[in-house]
């Protein structure tokens, strides 16, 4: 379909966010938490070579030109229209800086893709690049020209996509067997080294659910084939040996080409009981074809951990973002009285067997009661939706977003953000 320009909307609303409700300043090297705004949820961080900011969050979109002091919500964006409520989202930005975003246009409607040269100011969009009902899209760039999509079609689905035209279209080249829908899918990934397309899932179908509702498998890695063509071909899958947490599963790519995947691991006591929920990370050096299972986040065997988001950089330079409680149990089923800071880990020798893990509280008190995630879950135990994000900019240092509870307010929530001094 052709793509129409979307003019700058009304000034009225741009919404200019200073570095307003900032926490205590964290120990070391993080500045105090800012929030970017309290429009949306499930946001995503993605650093472009000049170093400009952009965080989606459902249809909201987000730019900073300062290195995340402030953020000004974009007004190119389909993303801040009442037409888009509650979508789905995807960022990337390409190695000459142009942004890539993919939503709904409307929620559970086709799936749009926007480009944007002017850091979101206007943004050129197919707002039915993937027709049909669609859901959960991830968007992935390869090279200025080329760029990959995947969108579970039919809600289930899921169809995976490659343009090589500057996302001015979109060809299907391979999709999953119905044996194998259904799923709890996070981030589709391009690795520097290879072009691997990968993507890390949960097989909602296939998978055996534990008596408690928690860990209902292990992971899954989709390896997609860019070059397949004809009738769209059946996805290779590889087993990751971790078990699937709370959340959508959190992967990331290195700069080496060094391919990691988290999640939360129970540890379970007398009769199965959870007493508690750590954080493990995998690598792989080929792909998701072997892996290496690392120890255990120092300092999160006990209490609860969930949400787990990894973001790679240098070689062996790593980081995660989680909600972490001191109570230990199912996330979904902790006391209503149970109180979650967010903590960013950051290891710089994540290559070894045994790395070194720094852990930071970047937001107290983020959250009271449970947390819980995909669509069974209602309430304000979903006040962060299915995930949150972390990623390294140009310089190699990490970007990191997250979401609190409005200070005051039993349903209103904020995006945060933080990164070091």
């Amino acid at each position: 379909m052709r793509k129409t320009p979307l003019a700058l909307l009304a000034a009225a609303l741009v919404v200019s966010v200073t570095a307003v409700g900032t926490s205590a300043a964290p120990p070391g090297r993080f500045r105090p938490a800012v929030t970017i705004g309290a429009d949306g949820n499930e946001p995503l961080i993605r650093s472009a070579p000049d170093g400009t900011l952009y965080v989606s969050a459902l249809q909201h979109l987000y730019v900073s030109r300062d290195a995340g002091r402030h953020w000004t919500q974009s007004a190119g964006s389909p993303y801040s229209t009442t037409l888009n409520q509650n979508s789905d989202s995807s960022i990337q930005v390409d190695a000459k800086g142009r942004l890539y975003m993919t939503f709904d246009w409307p929620y559970a409607g086709a799936t749009a893709v926007c480009t944007s040269d002017d850091h979101a100011t206007t943004m050129s969009c197919d707002p039915s690049a993937i027709p049909g009902g669609t859901d959960r899209m991830w968007i992935a760039v390869a090279s200025p020209t080329t760029s990959y999509l995947v969108t579970n079609e039919g809600l289930y689905q899921t169809v995976f996509s490659v343009s090589t035209d500057v996302a001015n279209s979109y060809a299907p080249r391979q999709t999953t067997a119905a044996t194998v829908a259904d799923p709890t899918d996070g981030p589709l990934l391009v690795s520097p080294t290879t072009g691997a397309v990968v993507q890390p899932i949960i097989d909602n179908l296939t998978n055996q659910t534990a008596t408690d509702n928690f860990e209902s498998g292990t992971g899954v890695l989709r390896v997609f084939d860019p070059s397949a063509t004809g009738t769209p071909a059946n996805v290779s899958k590889y087993p990751i040996p971790l078990t699937a947490g709370g959340a959508l599963p959190g992967a990331a790519y290195g700069k080496d080409g060094t391919l990691y995947v988290t999640a939360e691991k129970a540890i379970r006591g007398n009769g199965g009981k959870i007493v508690g929920v750590g954080v493990q990370v995998a690598r792989s050096r080929d792909d998701g074809k072997t892996w290496t299972v690392l120890p255990m986040i120092p300092g999160t065997a006990k209490g609860t951990s969930t949400f787990v988001a990894l973001g790679a950089g240098k070689a062996g330079h790593v980081g995660l973002v989680f909600y972490r409680a001191s109570v230990a149990g199912n996330p979904g089923t902790v006391p209503a009285s149970t109180h979650w800071d967010a903590v960013y880990a950051e290891s710089t020798d994540a290559l070894s067997a045994h790395p070194h893990w720094t852990l930071t509280t970047v937001d107290e008190d983020a959250h009271v009661g449970v947390i819980c995630a995909t669509a069974g879950c209602l309430g304000s135990g979903r006040f962060a939706g299915d995930f949150l994000d972390t990623t390294f900019d140009a310089k190699d240092r990490p970007q990191i977003v997250w979401m609190r509870d409005t200070p005051g307010s039993a349903t209103a929530t904020q995006i945060r953000y933080t990164t070091t001094r």
